[in-house]
């Protein structure tokens, strides 16, 4: 087999605290061949492998390394084939990525020169703004769920079911025509492969769902899956993508995550099918326990025994486990939309993410931008800013004692960003500090910073502009150079982050496990929200030709295949 091009991507399989599995692929494709068609030399490859890994090794700093995955894709003068790496030990591969992920030294790249510019105006907001309430109520919404057996190593679907929910619901005296459900093996006497009565079953249920939306008085628009980021949302993808003719489809991923798929009939806007997981963030047994217990517990079903053979047997259970999970689900977004509109007058289903919810309680009831200029960043500044913005510096000289005490700073960030004063107004590039005393500057430079040498242990790991005035106390030489200046206002979120740190109190005083998680990752989603990256991955749908131009573009990340002719990056 001629091989024309070829390239591998390296990502990771992780826990979060929130105790959810994602997946994080690490930067672009690495090349495995070059522009003419040779293997390009091992060391090379695994040097840039070993530099991708550390240049990302802290962006999921608090998550617990499950799993190491390796994609590879290529094209080749033949159809496409099981193929091995050529001439690369994959042992040796993941011998390299397991010891630089127990290594704590994570190194930078070069970085480029910066340089003031001005840019046009631009219709992106160059400012963070308030927000006026004048929303009168919170919408209605549906919850949906769908379950699979494995058959051949391959799930596929045998029944699904959705519930409207309403403001106000009383979830627990809904009659029981409530929750739509559809089963495969209802078809059983006109289908008899299994294949064919499991597309049956979502062709029924997608096109019910479709009638309830357009055919409600209730403006219906947001259908949320406990899962969709991860599961059910391949599903969906692969049923639409096989109806281009009448739907136009536009997903949202981003690392292999599903955070949103809207839906077009023509191109009047349908629905828009979510994950509840972003915006809830614990299991969904745990979260059902504390905000909706009068739901009853969810049922369990032995999944390890479910064959397509007997389905049609335990098709009963089948369909109450899937009637309390979605009755369930929807307990628990109904409860969550009362809590957020009560608290703050804001309907969970504007927002997508817990991060987008944060800072729109903020921007809501707490921030004025009369007082508080914060300002967003325009490409350059990011650039620049970004280069100080990594992972705290932990040091263990010692690694034994006795009687030692174990300390925990309670909400950390919060605090930080509660109690002390931060960078406002329009940033203002200087580009020759030297003459100017360090305690006048308040913002982000570069400096020639000289370490003294009676320091056997230096105060920076490798850099760092934001703590310079600290590390001059300590007898380092600190000349600064250049950067962009702020105006220095004490914290415009003291109100917000004393308010969600009340509640977190009051929630654990009441066993509250689940909401005072909650309350816990809403504030130190603020900090992740205000610190997010602007660039991010473009998710397209494309066919077979389109996938192999991609392949050859340097910025190319990862792919999944749809249908045979389909893929997804």
């Amino acid at each position: 087999m001629l091989i024309l091009s070829m390239k591998l991507t390296i990502g990771y399989t992780m826990l979060l605290p929130s105790s959810y599995e994602i997946s994080f692929t690490l930067g672009n494709a690495i090349p495995l061949y070059d522009p003419l068609g040779n293997i390009i030399n091992k060391k090379m490859i695994y040097d840039m492998i070993e530099q991708l890994v550390r240049l990302n090794g802290e962006k999921y700093n608090d998550a617990e390394v499950k799993g190491v995955f390796i994609r590879v894709y290529y094209k080749s003068k033949d159809s496409f084939k099981p193929l091995d790496f050529p001439n690369i030990s994959y042992a040796n591969l993941m011998g390299i990525i397991s010891n630089v992920i127990m290594n704590s030294d994570i190194v930078s790249g070069n970085l480029p020169e910066v340089k003031s510019l001005l840019y046009k105006k631009s219709r992106i907001p160059s400012y963070i703004s308030s927000i006026k309430g004048n929303k009168k109520g919170c919408h209605p919404f549906i919850v949906s769920n769908l379950e699979t057996v494995v058959e051949n190593n391959v799930n596929i679907p045998y029944d699904a079911g959705y519930l409207v929910v309403k403001p106000g619901d009383d979830l627990r005296n809904l009659p029981s025509y409530s929750i739509q459900t559809f089963l495969s093996e209802n078809h059983i006497n006109f289908y008899p492969i299994f294949e064919e009565r499991s597309e049956k079953m979502f062709f029924e249920f997608f096109s019910n769902l479709e009638e309830c939306v357009k055919n409600s008085s209730l403006r219906l628009r947001t259908v949320y899956f406990n899962n969709l980021g991860r599961f059910d949302g391949i599903f969906l993808l692969k049923y639409y993508v096989n109806r281009r003719d009448k739907y136009k489809i536009k997903p949202l991923l981003r690392n292999h995550k599903n955070y949103e798929l809207k839906v077009y009939l023509g191109d009047r806007f349908l629905v828009r099918f979510r994950d509840s997981l972003t915006l809830m963030p614990s299991s969904l047994e745990k979260l059902g326990k504390t905000l909706c217990p009068e739901s009853g517990s969810k049922e369990s079903i032995p999944h390890e025994k479910l064959s397509s053979s007997n389905l049609l047997l335990n098709s009963v259970d089948l369909i109450n486990y899937l009637r309390y999970a979605i009755l369930i689900l929807g307990g628990v977004m109904l409860k969550a939309q009362e809590i957020n509109w009560s608290k703050y007058c804001i309907d969970i289903e504007d927002v997508m993410t817990l991060s987008s919810l944060s800072l729109k309680i903020i921007r809501n009831n707490f921030f004025d931008d009369n007082t508080f200029h914060i300002n967003i960043p325009n490409r350059n500044q990011d650039i620049f800013i970004r280069r100080s913005y990594y992972g705290g510096h932990v040091d263990v000289y010692k690694p034994y004692g006795e009687n030692l005490y174990y300390y925990d700073v309670n909400s950390l960030y919060p605090f930080i960003i509660k109690s002390y004063p931060i960078p406002c107004a329009i940033p203002v590039w200087k580009k020759n500090l030297k003459s100017v005393g360090l305690d006048s500057l308040v913002g982000f430079i570069d400096a020639c910073v000289v370490c003294p040498t009676n320091i056997s242990r230096p105060f920076f790991p490798y850099k760092d502009q934001s703590e310079l005035k600290f590390a001059r106390d300590l007898c380092y030489c600190v000349i600064p150079l250049r950067g962009y200046l702020f105006e220095k206002k004490s914290s415009p979120f003291e109100g917000c982050i004393s308010n969600l740190y009340k509640s977190r109190l009051e929630a654990q005083k009441a066993s509250d496990e689940a909401m005072t998680f909650i309350y816990k990752i809403l504030m130190n989603s603020l900090y992740g929200r205000l610190g997010m990256n602007p660039e991010s991955t473009v998710t397209e749908i494309y066919n077979q030709k389109k996938y192999e131009e991609l392949m050859k573009m340097d910025n190319f990340q990862s792919t999944d295949m749809l249908s045979d002719h389909c893929y997804i990056e």
